[in-house]
């Protein structure tokens, strides 16, 4: 992919000290660092976003299914229900 814009950000030496050490064991350099990173959080946040577009009768429908409350099965009771050795 080509680089054919800039981005200019200021910074605290604190905090580029701990992107450049953070670089380094990645083996990038700063700017190839903060491009991958901001790309993947960028990513991961446009990823999260959700949208149902519903009509009244769907959105009431689709608000009654996610408020009632989950009846686990009871092979998951069990599981749930396990004493753990740490307790």
């Amino acid at each position: 992919m080509m680089k054919d814009r800039l981005i200019k950000i200021r910074t605290s030496s604190k905090t580029r000290d701990l992107i450049d050490e953070a670089a380094k064991i990645q083996g990038k350099t700063r700017s190839d660092f903060i491009l991958s990173a901001s790309a993947e959080k960028a990513q991961d946040l446009l990823l999260e976003q959700v949208f149902f577009k519903l009509g009244s009768t769907e959105f009431i429908a689709f608000s009654d299914l996610i408020e009632t409350p989950f009846d686990p099965p009871k092979c998951l009771k069990n599981i749930i229900s396990i004493k753990t050795i740490w307790s």
